[in-house]
């Protein structure tokens, strides 16, 4: 039996063009902010079985870097797509009460290319699909949530888990250069 539970309030207070040509534009930064996750795996059938993972705080970077959002405006067909990652610094306690604790990638978020139909400035919840990673990778036309540990898991045949409300507020503010 696997529960899994994440909670995150993520930012980017500095985003940098990467390209901007007529028809598109590109921006990219570091995710900031602040992320909680636990999942806990164990089986009913055998008395001290459980397994936990969680983490909790800001974003710690992966092999020297931070986690990046990407954000992609078609500015002929008004829509946008949004990539981005979580890395916590992870603890895992297996049943005898041993833990370890390193730095992880701990889910990655895809937001599908869509018309700009909610005015992202407000915000606003829509329903993404949790799914595994390769799930994720083959149907880019859908929002998905992908988490990395045990609750990657409860993906059923088709990669899917079920289906989670992530809130999206995009707040432009004037590039000032470096």
């Amino acid at each position: 039996m696997i529960e899994a539970e994440y909670h995150a309030r993520l930012v980017s207070q500095r985003v940098l063009p990467l390209s901007l040509t007529q028809l598109h534009r590109a921006y990219a930064g570091d995710v900031e902010g602040t992320a909680s996750f636990k999942e806990t795996r164990r089986d009913p059938a055998m008395p001290n079985s459980t397994y936990t993972r969680q983490g909790e705080g800001a974003m710690v970077p992966i092999l020297g870097l931070m986690p990046q959002w990407t954000l992609i405006v078609d500015l002929v067909a008004c829509t946008i797509s949004l990539d981005g990652g979580v890395s916590l610094n992870v603890l895992t306690t297996d049943p005898d009460g041993k833990t370890s604790r390193q730095d992880e990638l701990v889910a990655v978020l895809h937001k599908r290319a869509g018309p700009l139909d909610h005015d992202l400035t407000g915000g606003y919840t829509i329903g993404w699909q949790a799914a595994s990673v390769p799930w994720a990778a083959q149907n880019r036309a859908e929002n998905s949530f992908a988490p990395l540990g045990y609750a990657a898991q409860l993906a059923d045949a088709d990669g899917r888990i079920g289906t989670v409300g992530i809130f999206i507020q995009i707040v432009p503010r004037p590039y000032r250069g470096s």
